[in-house]
């Protein structure tokens, strides 16, 4: 993992291009996760109203796969904020807790919740789980060369 070769300083660094910093692109993973295990929550707690998702959602997820993997530079949904410039510490500490609060939403999912639009993302529409844990993949490694970019501009700045 890139991030962990990594100093406290040049985590935080901005490149001279007025770009994110990598702990800025973590932040925005951070912002996108907490919502959507949030929604995932809120929703369970009216299951049985949740419409069945069907081969539209399907559709979606896969071209949202498919514009992920492009090279294509795409803004943040407007409904993100735009991501704090926090330190290293405080941000991977952060993004673990995270990890763990998601692994247990998505692992105590009831059997009926699985084929169920349980998630809707700001610009593809709604998702179930399944597709959802794809999208949330595909999102950091969506990321993964830009944070590439940004190590390599800022050593290559200093």
């Amino acid at each position: 993992q890139m991030i962990s070769i990594l100093s406290p300083e040049e985590f935080i660094t901005k490149p001279s291009d007025g770009g994110w910093s990598v702990s800025q692109v973590i932040n925005h993973i951070i912002i996108s996760e907490t919502g959507t295990n949030a929604y995932v929550n809120k929703k369970l707690l009216g299951l049985a109203n949740i419409p069945k998702a069907g081969m539209s959602n399907q559709l979606k997820s896969k071209a949202l796969k498919v514009a992920l993997k492009s090279p294509k530079k795409f803004k943040a949904p407007p409904v993100l904020p735009d991501p704090e410039n926090k330190s290293m510490e405080e941000t991977m500490k952060k993004w673990g807790e995270l990890r763990t609060k998601l692994l247990k939403t998505f692992e105590s999912l009831p059997m009926e919740a699985l084929d169920k639009e349980m998630f809707r993302h700001p610009v593809a529409g709604y998702f179930t789980p399944e597709q959802t844990l794809h999208f949330l993949c595909d999102h950091i490694k969506h990321h993964q060369p830009q944070i590439n970019r940004i190590i390599t501009t800022i050593r290559h700045e200093n």
